[in-house]
């Protein structure tokens, strides 16, 4: 493995390659910029790549077709290889965590195909502003397994071999089971962004007795259609999606402070039923919310 760190005067953080096994290399970046960068990158692959936002907003301009994209936080998108060139954006202060896989197209054939089949692989120059989708939870569980990966030299490549196989096949089961189509992307006018905007604020702060749908469209400005699908495009999932990550994120907070227990930080995130509310809780983050108790 090579590992690089951010020079002092740039700010701090690590960026990590190495190969698995003769089929795939692994990037790794974790970096908090003192000013704002722009890294400019130009390269081609024959395979796959995968692209995993874990933590910051990755931002993006391909400089071939002059459009901006973004990956959200805890989103991932697949790619087609081939020449891709970007600029990409750095803010002072923000830390950004991301993992790369780039994978040659002879291995795991049938396991990109089923993938191809729910539309979720893209092309570099041709992708929507919100260039990926959210990372199913067991997949999330198989990258932070690679992630903190304390084995060395041989038995850790190995390891993270397997740990890749793992997290293609969970990639394609869950998105298999989730069948995400290719839909249209929806053209938006800035009244319609000023909308979308205004739902996610009442979203942010009402997401305990969230409104419905039929609700939000006087504050959105559009249709229903049009409103999930353009709310989707925007912030990279549905509006119901969203509004359990919020309470998940809070509760969450609520028991890392100590001052609630599990059934209160239920009841405080809009859930009537606490066993409801754990089954949620450990899907979304791989644990118990007990654990975060005290």
């Amino acid at each position: 493995m090579s590992t690089f760190y951010l020079p002092d005067h740039a700010g701090s953080g690590v960026f990590q390659t190495t190969s698995l096994g003769p089929h795939a290399n692994w990037s790794f970046c974790d970096l908090t910029p003192c000013r704002d960068t722009v890294v400019d990158e130009r390269s081609e692959h024959a395979g796959f790549v995968l692209a995993f936002n874990l933590k910051g907003e990755q931002q993006w301009c391909n400089r071939d077709t002059g459009r901006k994209h973004r990956l959200l936080k805890n989103h991932f998108g697949i790619y087609e290889g081939g020449t891709f060139a970007a600029s990409n954006v750095y803010e002072e202060g923000q830390r950004s965590v991301q993992l790369g896989l780039h994978i040659r197209n002879e291995y795991y054939p049938m396991l990109f195909e089923t993938i191809r089949q729910t539309g979720a692989i893209g092309t570099f120059n041709h992708l929507p502003k919100n260039a990926g989708i959210d990372i199913p939870p067991v997949a999330g569980r198989v990258i932070q397994d690679m992630i903190q990966c304390n084995y060395t030299n041989e038995i850790r490549e190995y390891y993270l071999e397997a740990k890749l196989a793992e997290l293609i096949a969970v990639l394609a089961g869950e998105l298999t089971d989730r069948s995400q189509p290719h839909v249209q992307e929806v053209r938006l006018s800035d009244s319609d962004r000023a909308g979308l905007e205004e739902v996610k604020r009442i979203l942010d702060t009402r997401y305990a007795d969230a409104p419905t749908i039929p609700e939000l469209v006087r504050p959105a400005m559009m249709n229903e259609n049009k409103l999930k699908r353009a709310f989707k495009q925007q912030y990279g999932r549905s509006i119901h999606a969203y509004v359990i990550q919020k309470r998940m994120e809070k509760a969450r907070e609520l028991l890392e402070s100590g001052q609630v227990g599990v059934s209160e930080a239920a009841h405080l995130v809009g859930y009537v039923n606490s066993s409801y509310f754990i089954s949620r809780f450990r899907q979304t983050y791989g644990y118990n919310p007990s654990k975060l108790k005290g």
